[in-house]
């Protein structure tokens, strides 16, 4: 692939967002129709472009603080009169101010829940919470009521008078509000499969500026580390595979370069693990028929989500692809051998091995000569590389020092 990586910051942050939604059903839109909300606030606001770009990025991130809790994220669309609401946006707050990219938005994610006549645990009350934050709480509400099953235009009288007899909103931004809730063209905006475009379009975050590699990493640390939260048996599994993916990607003669991106890969190959609840991830007996389906979705939203991104198409195929085997039983695609490429076999290899060495709530970590032994069945079975498995194979002890075994003794 590619190897000089250069991706819009926009498009990379809207594939991100993409893993937010998430569930058991595909991929919902509650972030997305949240910022094409913010959107029609910024612009019958006259914001100015910079404040309306960091509005719209800061809306497909604002729930990021729920992303590996799914009782939290249950709680979050049906319950903001509850204390727990704030929750979420404390720890989106911690998890962003951590990465340049994603810093400016922390602060307008921790007053996201704010209400405007207080209290709130941030103490800020009235016009001293961020007016970013004001408007994307307002638009997350307004973006909660919409019922998708229903004509939206049926429903705007209701989500009006809804919003209009809470005390929660800024009353400044009511009143715009009740401006823009008047257009049929608002509502419309919020349902229609082309909303994508127009903000897409018409946003273009940080002007000509693209993330590179190693800000790509950086990013990806945080969502390997969100993934990685769900269960609390895979605890550092991502940043293990990518540790073992990019050593095996180096010993098999790959460049500087190309070793940073399988590292990029190993960390991103789970992101849809995001749709798999929380009580199948760390269930510690055998998963039923029904539960391993709902398991076997990942890497196919994972593939998903990052072919989003100009750039990432080849890195999504490997991801996509690393829970399949050399003789067409493995998923989402039943690929056979002949129609793997290296990256494949090198996230494969990687997942499985990681898999083995680390602890799991009913079993230990297999010894080195456990694992050795179980992957020269696998090769012979036909259902690993030989000549890339050999690798490995090779310099077992080495690899095994690049997983943290402890991976289920998370607190």
């Amino acid at each position: 692939m590619e190897t000089r990586l250069q991706v819009n910051p926009f498009h990379f942050v809207k594939a991100l967002s993409s893993a937010l939604e998430l569930s058991t059903n595909g991929i919902s839109a509650h972030h997305l129709g949240t910022a094409i909300i913010c959107q029609s606030f910024a612009k019958a606001m006259k914001l100015s472009s910079d404040q309306q770009q960091l509005l719209v990025t800061s809306a497909l991130l604002h729930d990021i603080g729920a992303a590996s809790d799914w009782d939290e994220k249950h709680k979050i669309v049906t319950d903001d009169h509850e204390s727990h609401i704030f929750n979420h946006a404390i720890l989106g707050f911690q998890i962003l101010k951590q990465t340049p990219l994603f810093e400016p938005m922390a602060q307008i994610i921790l007053h996201h829940h704010d209400r405007y006549n207080g209290p709130n645990p941030s103490g800020a009350v009235g016009d001293a919470i961020p007016l970013l934050a004001r408007i994307l709480h307002l638009a997350d509400r307004i973006d909660v009521l919409i019922q998708p099953q229903q004509n939206i235009l049926l429903q705007r009288e209701a989500i009006t008078k809804h919003i209009l007899q809470s005390d929660y909103f800024d009353p400044q931004l009511i009143v715009v509000f009740e401006q823009l809730a008047l257009k049929e063209s608002f509502w419309l905006d919020i349902s229609t499969l082309s909303h994508e475009n127009l903000y897409k379009e018409s946003t273009d975050l940080f002007g000509k500026v693209s993330l590179d590699l190693e800000d790509l990493i950086a990013v990806a640390v945080v969502f390997a580390s969100i993934v990685d939260e769900v269960s609390r048996f895979t605890y550092k599994h991502s940043f293990n595979v990518a540790n073992v993916a990019s050593a095996l990607a180096q010993f098999t003669g790959h460049s500087d370069e190309e070793v940073k991106v399988f590292y990029l890969a190993g960390l991103l190959h789970d992101l849809g693990k995001l749709s798999v609840p929380s009580s199948i991830l760390n269930k510690q007996s055998a998963l039923t028929d029904e539960e391993f389906l709902i398991m076997k979705q990942h890497p196919y939203y994972s593939q998903r989500i990052l072919s989003m991104v100009d750039g990432l198409e080849e890195l999504a195929n490997w991801i996509g692809h690393h829970h399949e085997v050399d003789d067409g039983f493995g998923y989402p695609d039943r690929l056979l051998a002949m129609e793997f490429n290296a990256g494949i076999r090198i996230l494969q290899i990687a997942d499985i091995f990681c898999a083995m060495v680390e602890k799991r709530p009913y079993r230990a970590s297999l010894s080195v000569d456990e694992v050795r032994a179980h992957l020269m069945t696998l090769v012979g079975q036909g259902k690993l590389d030989a000549q890339f498995t050999g690798v490995m194979l090779e310099r077992l002890s080495l690899f095994n020092q690049l997983v943290d075994q402890n991976v289920s003794e998370r607190a």
